[in-house]
């Protein structure tokens, strides 16, 4: 794992029941976690810088990102398992992820992520702002 840390799982699933989940196999922990990454990117890497942020380390790193891909990666690790065996927490927890994510790349919602930026420094984004030209009411314009 890069981003995440085997920490970072502990506030969403028990580290006994992912032991039981992986058994030895760490790398079930490095595929979910690219998965997830993957998946936030996808949405989220036409306003937002997701793989400079997802190289940070430590306390540096976001914590809304952090989340974000635990949720997404706890929910793919316990893929592997039956669905009736899936806690509904889990479920919920990655639902509203997906839909946080969703909200944010539609600009719905706001986000502490870093922006991408042009080499002026100013923001870079797909959005286009603009207007009609304003209207009159005037019949003699």
């Amino acid at each position: 794992m890069n981003f995440l840390i085997r920490e970072d799982f502990e506030n969403n699933i028990n580290s006994s029941i992912l032991e039981q989940i992986i058994g030895t196999d760490v790398s079930k922990l490095d595929t979910a976690e690219k998965s997830a990454l993957a998946q936030i990117s996808s949405k989220l890497s036409g306003r937002f810088d997701i793989q400079q942020e997802s190289s940070m380390s430590g306390d540096a790193r976001n914590s809304n990102l952090i989340r974000w891909a635990v949720a997404i990666s706890v929910y793919a690790i316990y893929n592997t398992i039956p669905d009736q065996d899936i806690p509904e927490r889990v479920r919920d927890n990655y639902t509203d992820s997906i839909k946080e994510i969703a909200n944010i790349a539609a600009g719905k919602e706001g986000s502490d992520l870093l922006r991408i930026t042009s080499s002026d420094g100013k923001s870079k984004t797909k959005f286009r702002w603009g207007s009609n030209t304003k209207r009159t009411h005037n019949p003699f314009d």
